[in-house]
């Protein structure tokens, strides 16, 4: 089994490469599987509500016109429910439901212990449950991008104590083939204002536009308020990732990107189709 995991601050293209690399990989005939931030995720938990029974019943009992999507979005996991909650489409009237999901979040967690433990375990469970020598599985964002938010902005840890955190995340993975495709950005201003722009909400009145949702929680740690204070951490993040890339196991390899797209693209499915 492979695993490749495309990393990089937000504007870097994860998304978009991780989509393509998937169609190319398959068109050469090969078994890849691939796994998008938000959805039910083997390994990751951004954006994923964990609910006890009593705790969906009620909320079943708190939005009930949402109750077929709310089931259509529902994984069973170790006797608890995970719901994938950005995936269901809201009206004014379940406006709140967002917000109210996010309270059953892991990041919601203060405890560093428990947030790194419950993704150990996810971690164990996949390569159990899903080694399959010749399989390729793509991750976007999900090792290095969701983790590091909240070692720096929540628990404000060193940069020895991140190296210390990544070295038990990824133990479950110590006999894999593991491939980390880090996309460094030459411009990170001017990156930042190009997808402020492009994730505008197309409704106000239900979605905060993007960067406002990322000044609410960048700016929990008081380093980094307001648009400038983003600009700042995006940069402080790309050099303590950089500098984490150092200590991962694996193949770890980082392509530039700067303001070409397709070329850093290109150089990112070269680099997994010469490993």
């Amino acid at each position: 089994m492979k695993c490749i995991f495309i990393e990089g601050l937000p504007g870097s293209g994860k998304t978009s490469f991780a989509k393509r690399l998937y169609k190319d990989l398959q068109d050469l005939n090969l078994n890849v599987h691939s796994f998008t931030e938000g959805d039910a995720h083997p390994i990751d938990l951004a954006w994923i509500a964990i609910f006890n029974k009593s705790d969906i019943n009620s909320l079943y009992e708190k939005f009930p016109k949402l109750v077929p999507a709310i089931q259509d979005n529902l994984v069973k996991e170790d006797g608890k429910y995970l719901l994938a909650y950005t995936n269901i489409r809201i009206d004014r009237e379940s406006k709140g439901f967002y917000d109210y999901c996010e309270q059953f979040e892991i990041y919601q967690v203060n405890d560093l212990n428990k947030f790194l433990d419950t993704h150990i375990h996810r971690y164990e469970t996949f390569v159990k449950n899903h080694y399959l020598e010749n399989d390729i599985y793509i991750f976007e964002c999900v090792l290095i991008q969701n983790h590091i938010n909240e070692l720096l902005i929540n628990y404000r840890i060193s940069q020895d104590e991140i190296h210390e955190y990544f070295n038990k995340l990824m133990k479950p993975f110590n006999d894999m083939e593991i491939q980390v495709l880090y996309i460094k950005q030459a411009h990170i201003v001017d990156t930042l204002k190009k997808i402020t722009e492009q994730r505008r909400s197309t409704n106000k009145l239900l979605y905060k536009d993007w960067i406002d949702h990322v000044i609410d929680y960048v700016g929990r740690n008081e380093k980094y308020k307001g648009y400038n204070g983003v600009l700042q951490y995006f940069k402080e993040r790309q050099s303590s990732e950089i500098e984490l890339l150092k200590h991962l196991h694996g193949q770890v390899d980082v392509i530039t990107l700067d303001g070409d797209y397709e070329k850093t693209y290109q150089a990112l499915k070269m680099k997994v189709i010469n490993y």
